[in-house]
């Protein structure tokens, strides 16, 4: 637990997913942390398996202390955790973009807002040929890279998307098919080249 809440306080449950190293989870955890400090009636408590821990709980009121252990949820959400939290009447707020929900609220970055910063950088470097290597399903990484190729076209430039397996380390065979795509583009691609 971040803090303890004062009185009449709320427990916010927080599921980021943060076995993962990336840093925008790490970044949305900060974010979270620094707004309960500033409120001493929140505590927020890390629950990597909230959707579980509120399963285990039958109580319909709003929030903790009505058969709750929870106020409300800040995470990555699944399906299984929105039904929960609906079931339960539990207030919940989406980080991820890719979710297959999109009936919650959410706050998520502008990912065509970091696309035009990567393409800008590049751009101001002479780069006009890239490619954007993204995962498979990512519309975070899709919108930053549409972004990126957008404004490549508008400087006489290419971009390429090249989209691999959402796992494309996870094995020595998975990373050797997507380093030999990357490596094709490159050898057929004019220098300077970004990526």
């Amino acid at each position: 637990m971040l803090n303890e809440p004062g009185q009449g306080g709320r427990r916010i449950a927080v599921t980021l997913d943060l076995t993962w190293a990336l840093r925008r989870h790490f970044d949305v955890f900060a974010g979270v942390a620094r707004y309960a400090a500033e409120r001493a009636d929140w505590a927020c408590v890390v629950d990597d398996f909230a959707e579980d821990t509120l399963g285990e709980h039958g109580g319909r009121g709003r929030g903790a202390g009505r058969g709750l252990p929870y106020h409300g949820v800040i995470a990555r959400v699944t399906p299984g955790l929105a039904r929960v939290a609906r079931q339960r009447k539990l207030p919940i707020v989406n980080t991820w973009l890719s979710t297959p929900v999109r009936d919650v609220p959410s706050v998520v970055p502008d990912s065509a807002a970091a696309g035009r910063l990567l393409a800008d950088h590049l751009i101001d470097r002479g780069i006009r040929q890239t490619i954007c290597l993204i995962r498979r399903g990512d519309v975070s990484e899709r919108r930053s890279a549409q972004s990126v190729a957008a404004l490549m076209g508008a400087a006489d430039g290419a971009c390429q998307i090249v989209a691999v397996s959402q796992k494309f380390a996870r094995n020595r065979e998975r990373w050797r098919q997507t380093r030999a795509v990357l490596e094709e583009w490159i050898r057929k691609s004019p220098l300077p080249v970004g990526v």
